[in-house]
């Protein structure tokens, strides 16, 4: 081989190392996505936030059954994502049309708050919030509700409304059924939004 030929070869490794170096340092950069996410598993928004959503799961009747309502079983999740605490935590979960459903669940109507300590057979029960609720919730489908086993959310911690059973029944006046729920606190008395609605289309 000749030196001009060495040269050619040797020009083209060199490249080549180049494009490696940095292919390779393109790989090990992380990306933005990968720094975002890292930046708020090791620190968390700045200030107060949160989020709500549901998990549910929707059981329809059998044809034969005489009852034809749609039964919905699920959770509504608020996670404190800021790096605040949260205090007075406070969930509504509305139903439109008003009269198409009713919402069942670890609610205890004659709510005793006297105490700090949390009873094995009250964990995760909830009450409603003010007074009136349960003619409230038949007028205009909204069910306000507070916990009985916390009265703050520390940063990156989350709280549930667990197991709770929507009965929906199609309305007269439309073929949908849509659910929505929201989450206030002290701090933001303006309140949140789900993440996710349950939609039940009939």
């Amino acid at each position: 081989m000749d030196t001009k030929h060495t040269q050619t070869v040797l020009s083209y490794c060199a490249e080549l190392s180049r494009y490696v170096a940095l292919i390779k340092q393109e790989f090990t950069k992380p990306s933005s996505v990968e720094s975002e996410k890292r930046g708020q598993e090791t620190g968390r928004e700045a200030g107060i936030g949160s989020t709500a959503f549901f998990t549910y799961s929707v059981i329809l009747p059998d044809n034969g059954e005489e009852e034809n309502d749609v039964l919905v079983m699920g959770d509504f999740i608020v996670k404190n994502t800021g790096s605040e605490t949260l205090h007075a935590p406070v969930i509504c979960i509305r139903i439109s049309p008003a009269g198409a459903g009713v919402l069942s669940g670890k609610i205890r109507t004659n709510k005793k708050r006297a105490s700090f300590f949390i009873e094995a057979n009250h964990t995760n029960e909830w009450h409603y919030a003010g007074q009136n609720e349960a003619e409230r919730e038949r007028t205009n489908g909204e069910y306000w509700l507070a916990p009985n086993f916390c009265s703050e959310l520390a940063a990156g911690e989350s709280l549930a409304f667990s197991n709770f059973t929507l009965s929906l029944a199609k309305p007269s006046e439309s073929n949908s059924i849509i659910v929505e729920g929201f989450a206030y606190f002290k701090e933001q008395n303006e309140g949140i939004t789900s993440l996710n609605n349950i939609v039940i289309n009939f």
